[in-house]
């Protein structure tokens, strides 16, 4: 008998009556929430059974069930489905905005169901997680625009053009990188609110401007220059350079770089600029590699790279728990943890240091279960989870990005890792007589200063 729960209340209250009956002999909320923690794999359901019951219970969090990758498969299935067949001797089958929209998307491919699943990888990691009815409600809404088949020919009907330029005006409409985001012919769409998925991609602002030399190809360069889009959007993507060239083409501009985004090919020898454009696109300058590293399930990183992109959090971890730039340090190759207050918006020149950790004794792995790769401290007595946010925050700081903030709940695990990281080092703690002290000099460069405490003389000796 399977049941399902969509408040942790409830199971908790029920389950802990359950157990008290059966003589359960652990803590049985600790245990439950250690189980609704539990990443939901492909394997088998052993991890997620309850033991200690007269009955075998299993407890599964279906939020933990991964909706990005189904989701963008299933673009591919609705393009692909058979019912397109009836489309078949229609006579506005070839100038058919409908058709048109739906070519488009079969010619990107995998291309389009890729960077689909970006977005909502994107959404999912920053913590605007979607339903698999909110993902389909807006694929299907994006192919189609609302616009029904007697529309479709009525608009193919009315045209003056010729050929499949025909459809062009009604694929403005619907044409699925403007639907997919919310906008009609560039500019917001009132109707597609509705949707919650297009209600949270609409707040993201993607395809906003990104670099000059990008801006200006736009008007010029199909694709912006390194991206080949399919060949169904020419004539579209004529019309809209066109109007992105004239003072008041800026909703063409976005629209252009929308398609970019979810139609463009990388073309050859453009993979740089490609990846300047895909990246600022999505806010994320980890989530293509962290993207690849969750399908190869592993970080297919050479070492020079892993150690570099090693050092890159331990420089960042420092600057979040000592509150100096870590190019202020006078060596750089350790992390100290420090009394730092925890009002963190004070500035302290001088702090007592608890710990000093190698940068060696830090090591990247990655978690197959969780499906993110993880900074271990000493062969895994401690673990911080990278996930997306914390990759793109450390990427930007490590950078020399300024203004960007972590969200409370990624600042309450750094400070979780920084107790994580005392807790296992305890036993090797320094003498009671020994103390250090980070001090920031005029010049602000941080250095380390060695006291010994004289017990008998009650005073402090330089070490």
């Amino acid at each position: 008998m399977a049941g399902s729960v969509s408040n942790t209340g409830p199971l908790l209250n029920s389950l802990a009556g359950y157990a008290k009956e059966a003589g359960f002999g652990q803590d049985i909320e600790s245990v439950i929430l250690k189980q609704l923690d539990q990443s939901l794999g492909d394997g088998p359901l052993d991890r997620h059974r309850l033991e200690g019951f007269g009955k075998e219970l299993v407890i599964i969090n279906l939020t933990r069930l991964d909706n990005v990758a189904l989701g963008a498969k299933i673009l591919t299935k609705l393009v692909e489905h058979e019912a397109w067949k009836q489309c078949d001797g229609c006579s506005a089958e070839q100038a058919c905005p409908l058709q048109l929209n739906r070519k488009a998307v079969l010619d990107a491919g995998s291309i389009v169901e890729e960077r689909v699943r970006w977005i909502y990888q994107r959404l999912s990691a920053y913590e605007q997680r979607l339903t698999l009815r909110q993902i389909v409600a807006q694929l299907a809404f994006g192919l189609t625009g609302g616009m029904s088949c007697a529309e479709a020919q009525q608009q193919v009907t009315a045209s003056t053009a010729e050929g499949q330029e025909q459809g062009i005006t009604g694929l403005e409409r619907i044409l699925f990188s403007e639907g997919f985001f919310g906008y009609r012919a560039g500019k917001p769409w009132p109707q597609a609110e509705g949707l919650h998925a297009v209600t949270l991609v609409r707040r993201a602002t993607f395809g906003a401007p990104i670099g000059v030399n990008f801006e200006c190809r736009l008007p010029s360069e199909a694709g912006i220059g390194w991206a080949v889009l399919p060949a169904w959007l020419d004539g579209l993507g004529s019309h809209w350079r066109q109007r992105a060239a004239e003072s008041a083409g800026v909703r063409w501009r976005f629209a252009l770089r929308r398609m970019a985004y979810l139609f463009g090919n990388v073309a050859q020898d453009k993979d740089k600029p490609a990846a300047v454009f895909l990246d600022a696109f999505l806010h994320s300058p980890s989530l293509r590699e962290f993207d690849h590293w969750q399908k190869a399930e592993k970080l297919t990183l050479s070492r020079p790279d892993a150690n570099r992109l090693c050092t890159s959090c331990l420089r960042v971890l420092l600057e979040v728990f000592s509150g100096f730039s870590a190019s202020l340090f006078s060596r750089h190759d350790t992390l100290y943890l420090t009394l730092r207050r925890s009002d963190l918006g004070v500035v302290q020149p001088t702090q007592l240091v608890i710990e000093t950790l190698p940068f060696r004794d830090f090591d990247l792995d990655f978690d197959s279960d969780r499906r993110v790769p993880v900074l271990s401290f000493d062969r895994g007595r401690a673990r911080l989870d990278l996930t997306l946010p914390l990759l793109d925050y450390i990427r930007r700081r490590d950078a020399g990005e300024l203004g960007n903030a972590l969200s409370p709940i990624h600042q309450a695990q750094l400070d979780w890792f920084r107790a994580e990281l005392l807790k296992v080092t305890e036993d090797r703690r320094r003498r009671k007589d020994e103390i250090e002290l980070l001090r920031a000099g005029i010049d602000g460069e941080v250095h380390l200063h060695r006291f010994l405490l004289d017990q008998d003389q009650n005073i402090l000796e330089q070490g």
